[in-house]
């Protein structure tokens, strides 16, 4: 179920889950899709497109730092955050760069992440903790402390058994780090699966429907919005405070 953070320390401004080596925690990869799309092959005769006269544009895979991006971006023939970070390349025109909004990007990293490490649950010996959280964070340090105990009791969660609701509520950038608002309503069934190969001798060890409101710190690491720290502002105990 939720992995409960402990040990997570960060400034709260008034918005965004503390964890522990616990059973229960929001288990967080959201992987950004870049697509290049190339003019269509010329057909005979060969016309030689005429140099444009602007500068040329900076490369498909350019981002953009918060403090860069002010305005709209530009977003052509998707309404799909992970597919508008994308350089398209219409026919006899110059190349388009399309750059998401500071706060999307975040939104969209911090999917990513949130995704990432509720894998790990289901599968704590392939753990991408790279993917989670910066190295050596209280997140990170957290994330390997649960995963470590879940291996040593073979603690799985398991395909169909409950899930893992999940809404953004606020995101906000203060100097280096974003802030995450998230709701979360777990109710994912944590199993001591004794032997994995066998189901039928799965025993449950924890089926609590629980849910909380948190907020996340997140700092870049080589472009990508990755965790911090954590702290739950709100638990409900076998409720939904989400709504959900």
């Amino acid at each position: 179920m939720r992995l409960r953070m402990s040990g997570v320390f960060l400034f709260v401004m008034a918005l965004m889950s503390s964890c522990s080596t616990g059973s229960k925690s929001t288990d967080l990869n959201l992987d950004s899709v870049v697509e290049t799309a190339t003019s269509p092959a010329a057909t005979s005769p060969v016309v030689t497109p005429v140099p444009p006269t602007a500068p040329p544009t900076p490369a498909s895979n350019q981002v953009q730092s918060s403090t860069d991006v002010t305005t709209t971006s530009l977003i052509v023939n998707s309404t799909d955050l992970a597919t508008t970070v994308a350089a398209v390349v219409e026919p006899d025109s110059t190349l388009a760069v399309v750059a998401l909004p500071a706060e999307d990007r975040v939104r969209l990293d911090f999917e990513r992440a949130r995704v990432a490490r509720q894998d790990c649950g289901y599968f704590p010996d392939m753990c991408a903790f790279g993917a989670i959280a910066l190295n050596d964070s209280p997140i990170d340090r957290a994330t390997r402390q649960l995963m470590a105990f879940r291996l040593s009791n073979n603690l799985r969660a398991v395909a169909g058994k409950g899930e893992s609701k999940d809404r953004i509520d606020g995101v906000t950038l203060r100097g280096d780090s974003a802030f995450v608002t998230d709701c979360t309503y777990d109710t994912i069934v944590v199993f001591d699966v004794a032997d994995p190969t066998n189901p039928d001798d799965d025993i449950i060890y924890n089926e609590e429907k629980n849910s909380y409101q948190t907020v996340w710190e997140m700092r870049l690491d080589g472009g990508i919005w990755l965790l911090y720290g954590g702290a739950d502002l709100q638990s409900q105990k076998d409720g939904d405070l989400c709504g959900f």
